[in-house]
């Protein structure tokens, strides 16, 4: 099977010193020798789109399948195959639903489908498949459901899913055909997955619902070891970035003459959607370098939003006029009726659609809410604007999406899925005929709407990823260059990216697959057939070489210098083996980045949580050579998977975990909870708090930021299976110039630990730890969910020694009868769930230690305390409210102060906790100005 490389076009432009312009073209070059199947691990293969029953003939397989749209179905592969091409032909006339094979396999089974639904399309004029966005959306979240059941299934930890797409990707060299918008967010949000999690998922789109020579090609992609494909007309395309050739010519079908210039003649009006920072610098732009006169802004606040009256006035002052409408574009009707107020004299004749949302998150604990919540504002706002000016002769259609929908973002699945099928639906207005640009922007350096919430850590890590930020003025002449009448766009709708790409390397690290043809390596830097650094084989060598004892300290070496890299030291002496991880900065995303590097180096299989359950580098290197001698060791093929952490091994024969996680599987969730109450109460309990801080064997306080001359902010741990100084992480990074940050956590969540027999016992415990660990500080005691109950309880206690915090925080904190929280107990479970991999294993120890806490909270009332109270509350519901249970939000008794952010329970510590920490912030801030504690 012949593979050749689509390659994107890109070039230096003209004036642009040192910025990459990247427009995709596919370019067809020379095959490859096809890999044998033989050498192919186990694959699982998920497909979009629906297919019509239909029967393989290959290895006398028969696949039955139910013809569904939106919806899954179901079929039953039976038969006998004999190598994983045959088992991947098996899964040719696949189906929507969930497929399960039988029989024998020599060397693999492709026998797991999951698929949501598209309708077949043909090619010409016909709409694009799930015109309706609705529907996109119904697709992206189908596989995200299958997506993260591969993820926690440790049994497939060396096995990959094959995703299979129609329509999803352009052309490439076969006959344009209709865009698949769902298909297109499902490769956006596998391309995030696929650099949260290297090696477990793959991407092939297809042409049609029965390709020839399907089963070839899978086995061919496996054995490349490319992420991402496209079969046409029999050849395999792999996506490149490229600088363009002069020569590059469009092949598109013309569109409508530009001859008054880009954005239409001067009496027609331009639509700008999307309010901000963004809005301004744009529409600032096309007056003053476009002659654009007649401006029409929808955003949600519409005239009140911030700078519109500064914005209007001035360019009025240039005798352009502005029009700043109230509307929510992702609303076809408010749309309709602010199209419908244009005025004749001043026609519609471009849009510029730059609104959009982030919600950042690792792929585990997104949900189809959250997903939806971000396709919305980016997706159907664009599908609503394409629809309805349909009938406008529009010069240009231009649409602000984002490189992360290109190259994948990790922690920005959701954005990647939206931004790729905001792409795909400008390609389908291009093989339409009809003007359409889009722009898949990477960073840029203002700060400001989107990017308003990105703190240090986050735009270090965007530094890492060497796309630094654009300027405004760099990004304007990039629009002007791509925008210009005589530019040529990319023949087949293909996003322009526009991006300040570094393209060095930096010692032997991986390169992202497409940025290959643009990235070169020194004459040192060679990697294997798969694109493996060589750091990997002289780990080995070093390896082999030491001693068992000097094993140790080789890879302590090797997490040191990773680590730092992470955090964008240059010097791993700025670490130490023995500081938390916590206490230097590592988050979420950044502790999934520390594993991915070395599970690269290493070859290891590790849990995202590794990082986080193992506390330190030296912890860390010592797990990492565990892992080394047990990878090392023959085991049967039913043992658990390597990488895995403590207790992840045994959570599923462990009685405790087993029987919770059936009863919420059963719906039974009360009963479950009550299962872990009585279990709870068999454990060893302390009855004085005192001597268990004196004897030493509790939680210590660990400190996450130090400043001898601030308040110390401490933030308690909740007191559920996955709670813990880690869930504080992010938030302590918005303190780190203002506040000394620790965090203490409830004990009993490991097995060394026993419970509180009462909550006395408990709150005792923690006054006195704060005592002797930050004797004569000014406290701020902080709490998130339970967590909050516990800052609260502490604060009287300490105020019963005579002494007392300056002020306490409640985060979104509810007592444990409140109907408000206890009525979406159910996604809260899933919550924790679905955060397992990233946070620590819910084995017996953590659940029946949760258990504990809720029988000891359920007879406890908060005592008053004279400290001020702030009670930060998130202002959506994790679900559907039921007037029954009254007000969902929650209420705390003596708050001095309540305020609302965005977010939901989860999301205000996670992707809106920036908004979150300056609310904080801005409280504290005037509190702590006026209290009688300073």
């Amino acid at each position: 099977m012949p593979v050749a490389t689509g390659q994107h076009d890109a070039a230096h432009r003209r004036g642009l010193h040192g910025l990459v312009l990247l427009a995709p073209l596919p370019l067809r070059l020379a095959a490859t020798t096809r890999g044998t199947a033989g050498t192919a691990e186990r694959t699982l293969c998920a497909t979009t789109g629906t297919r019509a029953a239909g029967t393989s003939a290959e290895a006398g397989t028969t696949a039955e399948a139910a013809a569904t749209t939106g919806t899954a179905g179901a079929a039953t592969a039976t038969g006998t195959t004999g190598t994983a091409r045959e088992a991947a032909a098996a899964t040719a006339a696949r189906t929507a639903g969930e497929a399960a094979a039988t029989g024998t396999t020599a060397t693999g089974t492709a026998g797991t489908t999951a698929g949501t639904g598209t309708t077949d399309g043909a090619t010409g004029d016909t709409p694009a498949r799930d015109a309706d966005p609705e529907a996109a959306h119904v697709v992206v979240s189908g596989v995200l459901d299958r997506v993260q059941a591969h993820l926690a299934d440790d049994s497939t930890a060396r096995t990959p899913l094959v995703v299979l797409t129609r329509g999803a990707t352009g052309p490439l060299g076969g006959r344009p055909q209709p865009a698949d918008l769902g298909a297109a967010a499902v490769w956006g949000m596998l391309r995030a997955a696929q650099l949260e999690h290297p090696d477990r998922f793959v991407l092939l789109d297809t042409e049609g619902p029965d390709p020839d020579g399907l089963g070839d090609a899978l086995a061919d992609l496996l054995a490349t070891g490319e992420p991402q494909a496209a079969l046409r007309g029999g050849v395999l395309y792999a996506p490149r970035l490229t600088r363009p050739s002069p020569t590059t010519a469009a092949t598109a079908p013309a569109t409508a003459a530009r001859s008054a210039g880009p954005f239409g003649p001067s009496d027609g009006t331009v639509l700008l959607s999307g309010g901000g920072a963004l809005a301004a610098v744009l529409a600032r732009h096309l007056v003053a370098a476009h002659g654009v006169r007649h401006l029409l802004v929808l955003s949600r606040r519409g005239a009140d939003a911030p700078g519109i009256p500064e914005l209007t006035a001035d360019l009025a002052e240039t005798g352009a006029e502005l029009s700043a409408v109230s509307c929510d574009v992702a609303d076809r009707q408010a749309l309709s009726a602010a199209l419908a107020a244009v005025p004749e004299r001043h026609p519609l004749r471009a849009v510029v659609h730059t609104a959009g949302v982030l919600d950042d998150g690792l792929l585990d604990g997104l949900t189809a809410e959250r997903m939806s919540a971000v396709l919305r504002p980016k997706l159907d706002a664009a599908r609503h604007l394409d629809q309805l000016t349909r009938g406008a002769d529009l010069s240009a259609f231009v649409v602000f999406s984002s490189a992360a929908g290109v190259l994948g973002s990790p922690g920005q699945a959701s954005y990647s899925a939206a931004n790729a099928a905001l792409d795909a639906l400008t390609a389908e207005r291009r093989r339409l005929g009809l003007p359409g640009l889009s722009l898949a922007w990477g960073p840029w350096e203002r700060v400001g709407g989107m990017t308003a919430e990105l703190g240090g850590a986050e735009r270090r890590r965007i530094d890492r990823r060497g796309a630094r930020g654009l300027v405004d003025e760099e990004a304007m002449a990039l629009l002007d260059t791509v925008c210009a009448v005589d530019a040529d766009p990319p023949g087949d709708g293909s996003p322009v990216v526009l991006a300040h790409l570094d393209l060095t390397v930096r010692g032997d690290g991986p390169v992202h697959p497409m940025l290959r043809s643009l990235v070169r390596r020194g004459p040192a830097a060679t990697t294997g057939a798969k694109g493996t650094p060589t750091a990997a084989a002289a780990l080995r060598n070093r390896l082999d070489a030491a001693d068992a004892e000097e094993h140790e300290l080789v890879l302590r070496e090797l997490v040191l210098a990773q680590a730092a890299e992470v955090l964008g030291h240059t010097d791993s002496g700025a670490l130490s083996a023995t500081v938390p991880f916590l206490s230097v900065g590592f988050d979420s995303l950044t502790a999934v980045e520390l594993r991915n590097r070395l599970a690269a180096v290493t070859g290891l299989r590790l849990r995202p949580s590794a990082v986080f359950d193992s506390g330190t580098p030296a912890a860390l290197a010592a797990r990492l050579a565990t892992e080394a001698r047990t990878e090392d060791t023959p085991r049967p093929e039913t043992a658990p998977a390597t990488g895995a952490a403590p207790g992840a091994d045994t959570a599923d024969t462990d009685p405790v975990s087993v029987l919770f996680r059936r009863a919420c599987a059963l719906g039974r969730i009360d009963e479950g909870i009550a299962l872990l109450k009585h279990a709870s109460a068999l454990r060893p309990s302390f009855h004085s708090g005192g001597d268990l801080a004196a004897a030493g064997t509790g939680p210590r306080l660990l400190r996450l930021n130090e400043r001898a001359d601030a308040p110390v902010l401490v933030c308690f741990g909740s007191v559920v299976a996955l709670g813990g100084a880690h869930q504080y992480a992010r938030f302590a990074s918005r303190f780190r110039d203002r506040y000394a940050v620790a965090a203490l956590d409830a004990p009993g969540f490991t097995p060394e630990e026993e419970l509180p027999a009462d909550m006395p016992a408990l709150l005792d415990f923690q006054a006195t730890t704060l005592l002797r660990e930050l004797p004569g500080r000014t406290l701020v005691l902080a709490g998130s969910s339970s967590g909050g109950t516990l800052a609260h309880g502490v604060a009287a206690a300490l105020e019963q020694r005579g002494g007392g915090p300056a002020a306490v925080v409640l985060l979104d904190t509810y007592l444990s009868d409140n109907q408000g929280i206890t009525q979406f107990n159910d996604v809260l479970l899933g919550g924790m769930f679905a955060r397992e991999d990233r946070a620590a294993p819910m084995d017996g120890t953590r659940l029946t230690a949760m258990g504990g806490y809720f029988r000891l909270l359920d007879d406890w009332n908060p005592p008053e305390v004279r400290a001020p109270l702030l009670l930060v509350r998130a202002s959506t519901p994790l679900g559907r409210p039921s007037a029954e249970a009254g007000d969902w939000r929650s209420s705390w008794a003596g708050a001095d102060a309540v305020v609302d952010v965005p977010g939901d329970h989860f999301s205000i510590m996670e992707q809106h906790v920036a908004t979150t920490g300056d609310a904080v912030a801005d409280w504290l801030g005037t509190t702590l100005r006026t209290s009688d504690d300073l």
